[in-house]
C-alpha cells in the first residue's frame, strides 16, 4: 500500500510540476506584438466597455490612440493581412465615438473566425518588433 501511495505522490508531483510549468510558458509565448496589444489595448478594454465606470472616457481615448498606431504600422508583407488597416481605423473611430460594439467588431476583424489572423501573424512574424507606444 506504501509503495502505491508512494507512486500516486511522485506521479501527482510530477504531473503537477509540468502543469505548474507550462502555465508561465504560456504567459510568455506572446509576440512583440501581443505583448503590445495587452499593454495598450487588453489594459483598457474593460474602462472602455463600462460607461459607469469613471476612467471610461479615457480608456475610450487611449484605444483610440492605440487604434491609430496599428493603422499605421501593419506588418511588413500587410497584403497578406487585407483587414489590417481597415479594422484598425474602424477600431479608432469607434473608440472616438464610444461605440463599445464597434470596439468589439473591429477587434474581431483579426481575432474573430478562430483567430486566424492571429495564428498567421504569429507563425509569420513571431519576432518582429512592436508598434511604437501612442
Amino acid at each position: 500500500m506504501r509503495k502505491w501511495l508512494g507512486i500516486a505522490g511522485l506521479v501527482g508531483a510530477i504531473v503537477g510540476a509540468a502543469v505548474l510549468g507550462a502555465a508561465p510558458a504560456q504567459a510568455e509565448d506572446l509576440t512583440p506584438l501581443g505583448k503590445w496589444m495587452k499593454a495598450n489595448i487588453g489594459k483598457y478594454t474593460p474602462a472602455a466597455y463600462d460607461s459607469s465606470n469613471p476612467d471610461n472616457k479615457a480608456a475610450l481615448d487611449k484605444l483610440k490612440a492605440a487604434f491609430d498606431v496599428l493603422a499605421s504600422n501593419p506588418p511588413s508583407d500587410g497584403s497578406n493581412y487585407p483587414d489590417w488597416v481597415k479594422s484598425a481605423q474602424a477600431g479608432s473611430a469607434a473608440a472616438a465615438s464610444g461605440d463599445v460594439a464597434g470596439i468589439k467588431k473591429a477587434c474581431n476583424g483579426c481575432h474573430g473566425a478562430n483567430n486566424v489572423f492571429k495564428k498567421k501573424y504569429k507563425a509569420e512574424h513571431a519576432s518582429d518588433a512592436a508598434p511604437p507606444n501612442p
